[in-house]
């Protein structure tokens, strides 16, 4: 009898690497670092502050090109193409919805604030929620970094690498005005010893 002619193996999906163009559907979860604030913004002051480490969790619709993110369970949204704002820069997407007093703002950044070079495999994220009551503001602030890891055979051993970093943030202290401070500087990574070290200058 015929040898039967073995069905041939499915073409594997390629493995996505790029961020910023996301063509499939991807999940990821990822730590982050949050403040949660409240402010009279009558006088600016700060009310009450408190900062943390959480856990972002970012799902990715590529059928509608939409980002579902949950943060510790407190907060769930889902943001679409039809939210976001124009800001006629490259390298970033904005998110906004508002609806009455509250609103959810959320940042996706690919390419660094000081150059026009563009990340990859992993990007920076900020999501920030507002709820304004009157004259008092609470907001709930998440900023993290995801994507795709390196394998292990992609990751140096030996030697050391110098990359330009940008710093930002921002700071609230009770009785005052919150005070928001950026920078550029560098950062060394020592493969061998897996350590780091940054130098930046901020204002």
């Amino acid at each position: 009898a015929p040898t039967p002619t073995p069905a041939p193996s499915p073409t594997p999906a390629p493995t996505p690497s790029d961020v910023s163009d996301l063509t499939s559907d991807q999940s990821f979860a990822v730590g982050s670092g949050n403040q949660i604030a409240r402010y009279n913004l009558g006088s600016g002051d700060t009310l009450a502050s408190q900062s943390s480490t959480g856990s972002i969790q970012i799902d990715y619709d590529a059928s509608t090109d939409s980002y579902a993110i949950t943060s510790d369970g407190r907060r769930n949204v889902i943001f679409t193409p039809s939210d976001e704002v124009d800001i006629g820069e490259t390298g970033r997407r904005r998110f906004q919805i508002s609806d009455g007093g509250q609103s959810e703002f959320l940042t996706l950044v690919y390419s660094g604030y000081g150059s026009n070079l563009r990340t990859k495999s992993v990007a920076l994220g900020f999501w920030q929620s507002n709820i304004v009551d009157g004259m008092t503001q609470d907001t709930d602030f998440d900023a993290f970094v995801y994507g795709f890891p390196s394998g292990a055979s992609a990751i140096p051993k030996t030697g050391s690498a110098d990359f330009q970093t940008d710093v930002f943030g921002f700071s609230s202290q009770l009785g005052r005005e919150p005070m928001s401070f950026q920078g550029t500087g560098t950062t060394v990574f020592d493969f061998a010893r897996g350590t780091f070290a940054m130098e930046t200058n901020i204002s």
